[in-house]
């Protein structure tokens, strides 16, 4: 079974995220000019998924002759 977070849950792993990246760059772990890609990463992973559900709900068009 695939983890399909719900439109809440994946809320508050932004809200982490958001919170997490400026911690890591205050750290030294991360640059400032790297937060764009994490961020990205981020939605990335997060939108996964969502992806995932769309394409489970594709009907099947007409065939190719």
């Amino acid at each position: 079974m695939a983890f399909q977070p719900t439109v809440a849950q994946r809320a508050y792993l932004y809200k982490i995220v958001l919170t997490l990246i400026p911690v890591l760059v205050i750290l030294g772990v991360a640059l400032p000019g790297d937060i764009d890609v994490y961020f990205a990463l981020a939605a990335a992973v997060l939108g996964v998924p969502a992806t995932g559900v769309a394409l489970s709900n594709v009907s099947e068009g007409p065939k190719d002759l």
